[in-house]
C-alpha cells in the first residue's frame, strides 16, 4: 500500500508547468511511454558510447526489437512511434519542452543518487560515477538540475570512457554480464565466447 500511494496521488508543491494539487498515476500510458522510451535511449547511447557505433540501421533496428518491452509495459500500440525516427522526435520533443519539470522531490533524488553517504575510500570512486551519470543526461536535463558541466568535465569523461573499452572485453563475463543477458547470448547461440563480440553488453 506504502509503494501504491507513492505512485498514485497529488503533487504537495507546484512544479514546472504544474499546479500544487495535479494529480499523477504511475500507470497512465502516456507515463509509462516516458519511461520505457529513456531506458531505450539510455541503452543505445551507453552501448555506443561503450563497445562501438550502431548506425542508423542497427538504432533502428534495436527499437524494433525493444517494442516488446513497450507492450509488457502495456503502452498502447497507437501511442508508440512507429519508426525510430519518429522516436528520436519524440525524445527531442520531451527533451527540449516543458512537460519534464524538476521540482524538490526530483532534486532530492538526484542528491542522494549523486551525493550518497560513503566512505572516505570511495569518494574517487564516486567522483568517476558522477562523470558518467551527469555526463551521458542530455544537456537540457542536465541544465534544468543545474549540474554542471565545463570542457574539462567532458575531457574527464573520455578519458575514463577509453579506458573502460579497454577494460571491459577483459572482464569476466560473470561479472560484465548480468544472467539474462548471458542466458540471451546461450539461447541465440553465440555461446559469448569472446568478451570482443558484438553486441554483448546489452
Amino acid at each position: 500500500e506504502g509503494v501504491h500511494a507513492r505512485v498514485h496521488g497529488v503533487l504537495e508543491a507546484p512544479s514546472g508547468p504544474f499546479p500544487r494539487g495535479t494529480r499523477y498515476d504511475a500507470n497512465d500510458p502516456a507515463l509509462l511511454l516516458w519511461v520505457y522510451a529513456t531506458l531505450v535511449d539510455t541503452a543505445l547511447v551507453v552501448y555506443e558510447r561503450f563497445v562501438e557505433p550502431l548506425g542508423v540501421d542497427g538504432r533502428a533496428a534495436y527499437y524494433e526489437g525493444s517494442k516488446v518491452g513497450a507492450r509488457l509495459l502495456g503502452i498502447p500500440e497507437a501511442m508508440m512511434p512507429p519508426t525510430f525516427g519518429r522516436f528520436q522526435e519524440y525524445m527531442d520533443d520531451m527533451i527540449r519542452g516543458d512537460v519534464l519539470a524538476v521540482g524538490p522531490a526530483s532534486r532530492e533524488i538526484a542528491a542522494s543518487i549523486l551525493r550518497p553517504a560513503v566512505p572516505l575510500g570511495l569518494a574517487q570512486a564516486l567522483r568517476a560515477a558522477n562523470l558518467f551519470t551527469v555526463g551521458l543526461l542530455p544537456p537540457p536535463i542536465r541544465e534544468r538540475y543545474g549540474l554542471s558541466w565545463s570542457a574539462a568535465h567532458e575531457t574527464a569523461l573520455r578519458a575514463l570512457v577509453t579506458l573502460a573499452r579497454r577494460i571491459l572485453p577483459f572482464v569476466p563475463q560473470r561479472v560484465r554480464l548480468l544472467p539474462h543477458a548471458r542466458r540471451a547470448g546461450v539461447a541465440h547461440g553465440s555461446g559469448l565466447r569472446s568478451g570482443r563480440r558484438r553486441g554483448e553488453m546489452l
